[in-house]
């Protein structure tokens, strides 16, 4: 038999073994629907990071009157510090639902009215085309525009006020007439976290540390302002173009707290959940509201709520929120019937949050034990 034989013979033996090699190792990969709660949790979580190259990874489950976290990997990976329970990571868009929660305390306590004009506690906005209101902000019907991709990314702007963020889009026309279309709009939630400081005369971030963060004992709850950041906070990250490992660039978010600006702990996030399943936050009626999905004026569905995304799974409704931002990706679910939460967050805004979920609810949601 010539070399060129023997070496195409022994290359294809090589292949078949590796081959083997790799099934064999895949059917003694542990899967995590098979093990018992919560070790199902972590060994998901495990299998996640590796899968997606995330650097840190926290979840938050709340059943049965009961909260538990899971973490694993780097808040930091330059320094190597890990990712613990109390690791403040950004919020992005689940700082919405604080706000909305806030908001409709204050109307509860009669210190707001959702239906009034915005210009009862902000006299400095312009009027518009269309009669503006806290309800319709809320629900992202108000007509205020979003971002522009030029905003959204790497914003450098700090505002010691929250009102000077408003400068941005606050001499811009409205998309629409109020009420007859839903157009998602974080500046919108910006303008009613500057109605909130108009109704109760104190700073926003003073009214959601009152109402909400401190009742509940959500310590690691906080503005995400670079000029104040704090050596354990959860550093951001995206793979390059090359698939390192890479720290986004500076970010300030102080311009837009009520929307997109907060950072929090998974435990945070865990107690905020269990304290809404146990109307601790709200009455049962105003939460009741607050997860009533909204439509326009002509009767069209919107998906969303009063600062809330609405949906169903598996027959059951759910109320949601996801917030991505360079160098974070969050999300809560929770299952009122169930009275289940759940609440990921990662730092890498490629982190497939969807992902874990679709893999992590049937485990919660079915699984027996504490």
């Amino acid at each position: 038999m010539t070399n060129g034989k023997h070496f195409l013979l022994w290359g294809i033996v090589g292949v078949v073994v590796i081959g083997f090699w790799i099934l064999r190792n895949r059917s003694q990969e542990v899967q995590p629907e098979s093990l018992p709660f919560p070790q199902n949790i972590q060994a998901l979580i495990e299998q996640e990071k590796q899968r997606q190259r995330l650097p840190g990874l926290a979840v938050a489950v709340v059943r049965s009157g009961k909260m538990q976290t899971f973490v694993i990997g780097e808040a930091n990976w330059e320094n190597g510090s890990l990712v613990s329970e109390n690791t403040p990571f950004r919020l992005a868009s689940v700082s919405k639902p604080l706000t909305a929660v806030a908001t409709l305390q204050l109307w509860e306590q009669g210190k707001l009215s959702l239906d009034t004009a915005i210009q009862q506690y902000v006299p400095s906005f312009p009027e518009k085309q269309g009669k503006v209101t806290p309800r319709l902000l809320l629900g992202n019907l108000a007509g205020i525009r979003d971002y522009t991709g030029i905003e959204e990314r790497y914003p450098q702007t700090h505002c010691e006020e929250l009102r000077d963020g408003l400068a941005i889009f606050r001499d811009d026309p409205l998309t629409h007439e109020p009420g007859t279309k839903y157009l998602y709009s974080s500046f919108g939630f910006n303008l009613l976290g500057v109605v909130l400081e108009g109704a109760t005369q104190k700073r926003y971030v003073q009214v959601v540390q009152d109402s909400i963060l401190t009742p509940l004992g959500m310590a690691d709850t906080t503005p995400d302002d670079s000029e104040h950041s704090k050596p354990h906070w959860a550093v951001g990250y995206y793979h390059n173009r090359g698939g390192a490992l890479t720290e986004v660039p500076p970010y300030d978010g102080t311009c837009r707290i009520p929307g997109a600006g907060w950072r929090a702990s998974i435990r945070d996030l865990g107690l905020f959940l269990q304290a809404l399943l146990e109307n601790r936050l709200l009455k049962p009626e105003t939460q009741a509201m607050m997860w009533t999905e909204q439509t326009t004026r002509g009767g069209e569905s919107t998906g969303y709520g009063l600062g809330w995304g609405i949906k169903t799974w598996n027959g059951q409704k759910v109320v949601l929120h996801h917030g991505s931002q360079p160098g974070a990706n969050t999300q809560i679910w929770l299952l009122p019937a169930q009275k289940i939460g759940i609440a990921i967050t990662t730092n890498l805004n490629e982190g497939d949050i969807e992902r874990i979920l679709t893999r992590l609810i049937p485990m919660v949601c079915t699984t027996d034990g504490n």
